[in-house]
């Protein structure tokens, strides 16, 4: 009989606020007990101030989540340990709020997840900006390294994301993989192996060419330059604690030699990068 895999940690966890997301916030909190999580994260996708998307929340919950999470870290703080946090893409129009909520200690940590660039004012999925599949490869590549530089961000959300929208692993792709990675140790920024799209993936591997992620040939390279790892459960649902495929993740872990980190010192402190 298979052993079961369990981590006790999960620093990448979602609300209902997102729009895509299911359960409420003690759901997660007693989902997580369950699993034997010690130390659980919220970092639901962060509400911007003057824009409005269909897949985040408006700004206008932004006070219910912040006072929703702090309560339940004081209910819970006997059984669990939790963390008040937001997945952030990298927008250099957005980076003044993001400073001000460190500095006036609303959250304990930042997650770097680039779903989408600034393209003339609107706000864009990379796989929709108007240029080749090379060219928006590049410039995600582009955008999370500039988030690195900012010291903001303890953890980069699915650093391979790429692979969701470029068609093969080649040269391009190792080159943007490594330019990553070379970042992240450069700037201490821990590398999230992602497990949240692993079954979609499986599901869909014979009718599309995208692989997606978490891509075995981007861990490879992890493992070979010695970057700093943890495992991204991405929870959009409270069961998701009980039944992630931790298989897919502790098995790269092994054969790729990677360095597993479990928990980050917290709160964060900004680094300050010259």
């Amino acid at each position: 009989m298979k052993k079961e895999l369990t981590v006790d940690y999960s620093y990448h966890s979602h609300t209902y606020r997102c729009r895509h997301a299911v359960g409420s916030d003690e759901d997660y909190v007693r989902e997580a007990l369950k699993a034997g999580i010690k130390v659980l994260g919220f970092s639901d996708h962060i509400m911007f101030p003057d824009y409005s998307m269909s897949w985040r929340g408006d700004y206008d919950v932004l006070p219910s989540y912040l006072f929703s999470v702090r309560d339940l870290q004081e209910k819970y703080k006997d059984k669990i340990t939790i963390h008040l946090a937001f997945e952030s893409e990298y927008l250099p129009q957005y980076v003044s709020y993001y400073e001000r909520l460190f500095d006036e200690e609303k959250i304990d940590y930042m997650i770097i997840g680039q779903h989408i660039a600034n393209e003339n004012g609107e706000l864009i999925f990379y796989r929709h900006l108007p240029c080749s599949p090379a060219e928006r490869a590049l410039r995600y590549k582009n955008d999370i390294i500039e988030g690195f530089k900012t010291g903001l961000f303890a953890i980069a959300a699915h650093p391979d994301h790429f692979m969701s929208f470029y068609p093969e692993f080649d040269e391009l792709a190792e080159q943007i993989s490594l330019e990553i990675i070379e970042a992240a140790i450069k700037y201490d920024v821990i590398l999230e192996l992602n497990i949240s799209k692993v079954d979609y993936i499986q599901l869909h591997a014979s009718v599309s060419p995208v692989y997606g992620y978490p891509h075995p040939k981007f861990w490879e390279l992890v493992g070979k330059m010695g970057a700093k790892m943890n495992i991204g459960i991405d929870a959009h649902d409270p069961i998701a604690y009980r039944s992630p495929r931790l298989d897919v993740a502790f098995d790269m872990i092994e054969k790729y030699n990677l360095i597993h980190v479990t928990r980050i010192e917290l709160p964060f402190k900004r680094k300050k990068h010259g």
